[in-house]
């Protein structure tokens, strides 16, 4: 009677937990996942998962899993725009979690909603570095297109499309990268039309970088260039900013 009591506990526990490892995977599902993307395609799909995803449901939890690629730089922009994006929507994070986690094969984001918000997908979470590894070549930070404008008496420097771009550039996001890479300077390169808008420019990145994030003046230089083929036809006070990562000497 005993052995036969054993087994039928045994056997309940068994299914129980068979059970609840179904519920479990019934309760997570992949919402969206998608290898590559434009700024829009982002936004739109980031939108959808919240409206569709999030708010048709209030007792679900979402999960932004960010499957890093080879390009550190790349992981990390991503990164920082998917937070902004929470901030700027005023989402709530225990409801909006983002995971950045090791590379699969191929980049990639998947969006997985727990529509009972009970559900962890079994996903180690990885701290995206901002250690470059080593290379002999430059390394690309970013290259984005701004607008240089005096407004109240000030200039100041906005970037082309800020809601759409992922790669932009950010004074305190270059500050970091520095400080990771000692061995690193920023050679920052501006294009454009006028030289008095891209002289401008140069001054404001200069002053910010030395006065809001103190890094030092010999871990940057700037260089003013030609124009840019691809802002050519466009107003005068637009200017591309290019910066690399260089060793240095």
């Amino acid at each position: 009677m005993k052995l036969t009591m054993t087994f039928l506990l045994l056997l309940f526990a068994v299914a129980t937990t068979a059970f609840a490892q179904q519920e479990s995977q019934n309760d997570l599902q992949i919402f969206d996942s998608f290898p590559a993307y434009t700024c829009e395609e982002l936004l739109s799909r980031l939108d959808g998962f919240v409206v569709s995803g999030l708010r048709q449901n209030q007792n679900s939890k979402g999960y932004v899993v960010i499957y890093g690629a080879d390009d550190s730089v790349k992981n990390k922009f991503l990164e920082r725009y998917i937070n902004g994006y929470r901030e700027s929507r005023k989402i709530d994070k225990n409801r909006f979690v983002i995971i950045p986690t090791k590379a699969a094969p191929d980049f990639k984001i998947e969006f997985l909603l727990s529509k009972s918000g009970k559900t962890k997908p079994n996903i180690t979470e990885e701290v995206f570095p901002f250690a470059l590894t080593k290379s002999d070549k430059p390394v690309l930070f970013v290259r984005e297109t701004v607008e240089v404008v005096k407004t109240e008496g000030k200039w100041h420097y906005y970037g082309d499309c800020p809601a759409c771009c992922i790669e932009s550039y950010y004074s305190d996001f270059l500050s970091e990268y520095l400080k990771a890479n000692p061995k690193l300077y920023a050679r920052i390169k501006i294009y454009g039309r006028s030289k008095d808008h891209k002289e401008k420019l140069a001054s404001l990145i200069r002053e910010e970088l030395i006065t809001e994030y103190e890094v030092s003046s010999n871990r940057f230089l700037i260089r003013i260039e030609g124009i840019d083929e691809g802002i050519a036809q466009l107003p005068r006070n637009l200017a591309t900013v290019e910066i690399e990562f260089v060793a240095q000497n």
